[in-house]
């Protein structure tokens, strides 16, 4: 069942179409030629067996001038049928005497449209909650739905899907039973279960919900119906049909033009520095562009086909910036800021877009060449192999030139031959700027970073350098300089070689020596038999470890698939240093590790970090309440006037209840019913975040949805000894009167914790009971960095 669910789907500008018609509207443009006007209403209304008076909302889709709706029926219990204006019919129908159910059927008919029919379906079940839905605006991927219901209090599904996913079903009560075992299944299998589900994804009240992925010229249905966390459902299907509308396509095409522009640094031969210039046959067609390096392109094993399919598909989500007319941009910018290479092809794909990131035009290919990199250093470079192991190599490094500033990189062995050495070289050279040679993760300074080298060098690529060679693997060696801007300057030296195969050694065994464990810190020595065997180390909480109940095959896994084939791997001594949470137990293990498999048994030692000191003299009160945003911001603007739009705002209040009491905290977060919070994680959260949340006397949040919230307060002394962390589990059931919110000085909080207990699933297909994992996609629009 394909499902577009709008609870997480963020609002953006539609195309807002002329929506109704009137019998007075004079105003009412023709049609232009392949704009036909259509119905959009309900198509099946549900009637309670003790009759009584309908009324039918309805838009009209490009409305005619003087053109007016016409409904009729030929059921002899319906009656009195009436177009009252503001798109509304209204029409009687009797009581149900004898039968359970019986159906009828309305016919809406306007100008050229396709006639409506909606299915009246009348039965003695007697569900008073009720919906109007009115769809607010429509555009060729997404639409804008206005949800009233008759009760503010009772929760409701909402959501849009393909209108096929209902109509293959026999009633509307066999698709609701799918719907609801939907999501048990969805729950269930990320842990959570129905209940859990329905408190995070129902609505109550009056609601606005957009979409906006769904694929043009098709039609969908959105739907409401009441249910409760329980999952009995307390109303019939509501559902109005609707049609997006047809792109408009253009023929616009596109002209690049660029030229290198020799400016400082290098204003001879400024190979990095390109300007591009893009001219739209169509000088008002918004517009975009998605660049590539080719060397990503050939790594990744893109084709124009795959690459314009994965453009179209992504594009509504990336939402680049659009431009209009003509641009010039450099290189560099069109690349996200990344490095430009020189001697390199970039590819560039033009498009044009409607205001919904709808691709309109053909997406056109361009290529820019950038200038062969100046030799600007005459410098060689002398690679002598001294000696090969299986995970490591010495070697030693005589250059021509002592002066020269040379980088050393290793590639697997086809890569440089398949890909270039200059391409090999430049691609490291970006890793640099990108900071991926620094454990840290910052970008380095070029003149001093340690992985600048000068003359002769005697050095070993393994364990001492972070490397990870693998036993029984050719890799080949690259050496070049460059200069203060990380440009190279020299020709590029190659070096081939293979590691040995790996024996291990028998009877291996790691020890773990304590060096510290504090409340939220752990650092341990990891100490093998032997200094050249190859292993990997790690640390992980007990709760993760024991998951596994010994399953020593389990957990190997486990850890492959986190880190991929082959397991960062490192030999002699070992220190583990982390940050961690109080009270919290941890395991530190180890084997030996070699050819993708463990070479040794497994040893482990658990450790737990110090509880945070506790002083049970301590403690505080609190009060609270949800609030409507848009009354606490009438009554008191100036304290809740930026609080306006939000459907429900949290305020609490705290009291010390003694002297003794220092400091006090107050938090929003998510659930206990939904995410494991022990109490020393949520001191750690108070303590960690003073500005957020210390000494808030008073203080408020935006609440997304209806809850379940988890709202914990606490007091702590002057010399920081915790009281009792008080908790309560709070749903939005009702909201408190504005008048008596308090208005003091506030302390800002952080928004509160995201409560999506599961991923919200999209589905192609109408597969209603299988669970569906999105696989991880590439970045889009910059080059893709491996």
């Amino acid at each position: 069942m394909k499902k577009f669910f709008t609870m997480m789907l963020v609002c953006t500008a539609l195309l807002t179409m002329t929506t109704g018609c009137s019998d007075d509207n004079t105003d009412t443009p023709t049609p232009q030629p392949g704009q036909e006007p259509s119905i959009q209403t309900e198509t099946t209304l549900n009637l309670v067996g003790d009759g009584g008076e309908y009324s039918l909302t309805y838009s009209i889709e490009n409305p005619v001038k003087g053109e007016e709706i016409l409904a009729k029926s030929d059921d002899s219990w319906i009656s009195e049928i009436r177009n009252e204006g503001s798109n509304t019919i209204k029409f009687k129908y009797e009581a149900l005497e004898g039968a359970k159910t019986r159906e009828g059927k309305l016919t809406l008919s306007y100008a050229t449209a396709s006639p409506v029919e909606v299915k009246l379906l009348q039965t003695s079940d007697k569900l008073t909650f009720k919906v109007t839905i009115i769809p607010e605006s429509i555009s060729s991927i997404g639409c804008e739905m206005k949800i009233i219901p008759s009760e503010p209090d009772v929760p409701y599904m909402v959501a849009f899907i393909n209108k096929a996913a209902i109509d293959r079903c026999a009633s509307d009560e066999e698709f609701i039973a799918e719907d609801i075992q939907f999501w048990k299944e969805l729950a269930e299998s990320q842990g959570a279960t129905l209940q859990d589900a329905l408190k995070q994804f129902t609505v109550m009240g009056e609601s606005t919900r957009t979409v906006n992925d769904l694929t043009p010229e098709t039609e969908y249905y959105g739907y409401v119906y009441g249910v409760s966390y329980e999952g009995e459902i307390l109303s019939r299907l509501y559902k109005v049909q609707f049609s997006t509308t047809k792109v408009q396509d253009s023929n616009c095409t596109f002209k690049l033009t660029y030229h290198q522009e020799n400016v400082a640094p290098y204003p001879d031969n400024n190979v990095y520095n390109v300007s591009v210039t893009i001219t739209p046959s169509d000088p008002e067609i918004p517009w975009t562009y998605a660049p590539m390096n080719s060397y990503v392109y050939s790594m990744d094993e893109w084709t124009d086909e795959s690459y314009e399919k994965f453009i179209r598909e992504n594009i509504a989500q990336a939402k680049p910036v659009m431009f209009v007319g003509e641009q010039t941009l450099t290189l560099e910018q069109m690349m996200g800021g990344l490095r430009v290479w020189g001697g390199t092809e970039y590819y560039v794909w033009l498009f044009g877009t409607d205001s919904n990131y709808h691709i309109n035009t053909k997406i056109q290919k361009e290529t820019i060449k950038t200038n062969e990199i100046p030799i600007l250093d005459d410098c060689k470079f002398d690679i002598r192999l001294n000696k090969i192991s299986s995970q490591d190599v010495d070697f030693t490094v005589t250059p021509t030139n002592n002066d020269t500033k040379y980088f050393i990189g290793l590639y697997p062995g086809h890569m440089v031959g398949k890909y270039g050495a200059s391409t090999c070289a430049e691609r490291l050279l970006q890793r640099i700027d990108l900071g991926h040679f620094d454990e840290e993760g910052t970008i380095l300074d070029w003149e001093t970073n340690h992985w600048i080298h000068r003359g002769e060098l005697t050095t070993q690529l393994g364990k001492g350098e972070g490397w990870n060679l693998q036993p029984s693997k050719a890799y080949t060696m690259i050496i070049f300089g460059f200069d203060n801007y990380g440009h190279r300057t020299t020709e590029v030296a190659v070096k081939d070689f293979s590691t040995t195969e790996y024996t291990p050694t028998e009877d291996f065994k790691l020890d773990f020596e304590v060096v510290e464990l504090g409340t939220r810190t752990i650092e341990v020595n990891v100490i093998p038999s032997d200094d050249e065997t190859w292993y990997y180390t790690g640390l992980t909480t007990a709760e993760n470890f024991d998951q596994y109940h010994g399953d020593w095959n389990a957990f190997l896994e486990a850890l492959i698939h986190a880190n991929g084939v082959n397991l960062p791997t490192t030999v002699g001594p070992e220190t583990i240093k982390t940050n961690a949470t109080p009270g919290t137990e941890h395991v530190v293990f180890g084997f030996a590790y070699a050819n993708g498999e463990a070479q040794s048994e497994y040893f482990s030692y658990r450790l737990k970090t110090k509880e945070l000191p506790r002083n049970y003299n301590v403690d505080v009160d609190a009060k609270w309440g949800f609030y409507r945003g848009s009354e606490l911001a009438a009554l008191h603007p100036d304290v809740y006037g930026d609080y306006a739009s939000e459907p429900t705002v949290f305020v609490f209040e705290l009291t010390p209840k003694n002297a003794e009491t220092t400091h006090y905290y107050g938090l929003l977060h998510q659930a206990r019913s939904i995410m494991e919070l022990p109490d020393m994680l949520i001191f750690d959260y108070f303590e960690n975040y003073p500005l957020g949340w210390k000494d808030s006397k008073l203080g408020r949040y935006r609440a997304p949805g209806v809850g379940p919230f988890g709202f914990f307060w606490a007091g702590q002394d002057a010399q920081g000894a915790w009281g009792t962390l008080h908790y309560e589990e709070i749903t939005v059931t009702e909201y408190s009167d504005a008048k008596n919110a308090p208005v003091g000085e506030f302390i800002e909080k952080k928004s509160v914790a995201q409560t999506t207990i599961m991923a919200m699933p999209v589905r192609q297909e109408p597969q209603i009971f299988k669970s569906v994992s999105k696989p991880q996609s590439k970045k889009f629009f910059k080059e893709i960095t491996l």
